[in-house]
């Protein structure tokens, strides 16, 4: 057998070991892809419902959220109009009641005003009131 011969015979094995590594190679491969393809699987499968869930309380959150502001308009309103409402009642109140006891008291003072000018002059023996008491009894307020 000639060197030449079993060079090409080592050569020829050695390209055999390469194609069986490679193509073992190749087939580990496709075996770790078709196993990563089916955890993808998996994990989607189990996911999807808690994607879902999360969803749904998204769409809660945001009805009770508008629902909130709504009721918070509400009450902004009803604040709104039970202050204008105060308002108006006080300003009722005031020329209601206010107004009338006020002119009701300057009424009474003038009424005793008058009553002490009449009493003034029977008090007096010289039938002369001194002139602090006539203005005394002029004063209204």
């Amino acid at each position: 057998m000639e060197l030449s011969t079993l060079f090409m015979g080592v050569i020829a094995v050695a390209v055999v070991a390469m194609a069986v590594v490679q193509v073992g190679t190749l087939l580990y491969g496709l075996r770790v892809v078709r196993r990563l393809d089916r955890m993808a699987d998996q994990v989607e499968k189990e996911i999807m419902p808690v994607i879902d869930r999360v969803n749904a309380v998204s769409g809660d959150i945001t009805r009770a959220t508008s629902l909130a502001v709504a009721q918070i308009e509400r009450a902004d309103q009803l604040f709104a109009r039970f202050a204008v409402r105060a308002e108006r009642l006080m300003s009722v109140g005031q020329d209601a009641v206010i107004e009338p006891v006020r002119r009701s008291a300057a009424l009474i003072h003038a009424l005793r005003a008058a009553l002490e000018a009449l009493r003034a002059p029977a008090r007096q023996p010289s039938g002369k009131a001194s002139a602090d008491e006539e203005q005394e009894a002029l004063f209204i307020g």
